[in-house]
């Protein structure tokens, strides 16, 4: 099926561009990159969210996407996993954690996902 629709990507690299090139999805779907991270060795969600380097949530309107897509990359190895949407707030498709600034805490079911 075709995505045609703006979706959401969270990713950690620095060059996401061109590490996303050889993805087929990522390059054919509608994906926009709303946060990057740069995950710490020893994240502590529980107090505080996490500090991204891009978070650009603020300026996607509310239920303005279908899909969701993350992208993890650990020394050269990568995963790419997307689904359709589990929320219509962009505040709440980051790296979930405890902290009261990071919305309200409640995990969500997942389908269609394509890993």
């Amino acid at each position: 099926d075709h995505i045609d629709a703006t979706s959401i990507t969270l990713a950690d690299a620095s060059n996401t561009a061109a590490n996303l090139a050889h993805i087929p999805e990522a390059v054919s779907g509608d994906y926009q990159l709303v946060y990057e991270l740069n995950i710490p060795s020893n994240p502590n969600y529980n107090i505080a969210p996490p500090l991204y380097n891009k978070d650009i949530h603020e300026s996607i309107r509310f239920a303005s996407f279908d899909r969701i897509a993350y992208y993890l990359e650990i020394d050269d190895e990568y995963v790419w996993v997307s689904m359709d949407t589990f929320t219509d707030d962009s505040r709440k498709i980051g790296v979930p954690c405890l902290s009261l600034e990071c919305g309200d805490g409640v995990t969500r079911t997942v389908i269609q996902q394509i890993v």
